[in-house]
């Protein structure tokens, strides 16, 4: 009944948005470049297709390494759009650290109502603790979309509830046995109850905080549209004539 609870809270934060790539997808946008904030540079990456690398720096426009002729316009162009991009980072890190909080919270109360040998479970508080530092590290360290890729992609939350399951399922396994071996009817029905009330508990929680972060995430996209719209003004245009394309927005 507990893992079921954690599960329930899983699934609440897996729609939500945590990184760059779900963040586009929430507001209906694409784009084939991974995106690397640099010091003095903003570099957009991709595997296939030309350019391979596109770097703004100061206004500037360098295309696989070829520093580009610009009109004053598209100069301001590129200052916005790496203003709008330097702008809108921390606040996607945001958006993340908040689901790996709602998750520790989750996971914390289950492990607080799990009951049995309180040195046990301080040490499962511990470990909690352990993994969603290591992914807060990993959430404010990441400077390039290549940190974020798509099999992380679905959720730090997730990511840490699936970390945790293995050891709160031994415990609990261990917990059982012991009330079962003892014959005491009592401790079971209690602990069965405890896990239907937390249950409950914690859905309305994760429901509620998940709720709201998916509002804040949502907040994101006009700023991702705002990047569209001036990646779409932009008069410079690649060789073939092409213009450079770097973000889509589906309007459907």
């Amino acid at each position: 009944m507990l893992l079921r609870t954690l599960f329930i809270a899983a699934a609440l934060l897996a729609a939500t948005p945590f990184a760059y790539g779900r963040t586009l997808n929430s507001c209906n946008a694409e784009s084939e470049f991974d995106l690397t904030l640099h010091p003095n540079r903003l570099e957009l990456t991709r595997e296939d297709g030309s350019p391979r690398r596109v770097e703004f720096v100061d206004g500037r426009l360098w295309l696989d390494n070829r520093e580009q002729r610009l009109s004053a316009e598209d100069r301001a162009r590129i200052l916005r759009f790496e203003a709008e991009v330097r702008a809108l980072a921390p606040r996607i890190r945001t958006v993340a650290l908040e689901g790996v909080a709602i998750a520790s919270e989750a996971i914390g109360l289950v492990i607080t109502h799990l009951g049995g040998d309180s040195a046990k479970l301080d040490a499962l508080q511990l470990e909690l603790k352990q993994h969603a530092r290591q992914w807060e590290r990993r959430i404010r360290s990441a400077q390039t979309t290549r940190d974020w890729a798509e099999d992380e992609d679905a959720a730090f939350a997730g990511k840490l509830i699936a970390q945790m399951v293995p050891s709160i399922a031994g415990e609990m396994a261990a917990s059982a046995v012991r009330a079962a071996l003892s014959g005491d009817e009592a401790k079971l029905h209690a602990i069965e109850s405890r896990a239907k009330g937390l249950e409950k508990e914690i859905e309305a929680r994760v429901e509620a905080r998940a709720d709201r972060l998916g509002i804040a995430a949502k907040a994101l996209c006009p700023s991702i549209h705002e990047l569209d719209r001036i990646d779409n003004a932009l008069a410079v245009r690649l060789p073939d004539q092409r213009r450079l394309n770097l973000i889509e927005i589906d309007s459907d």
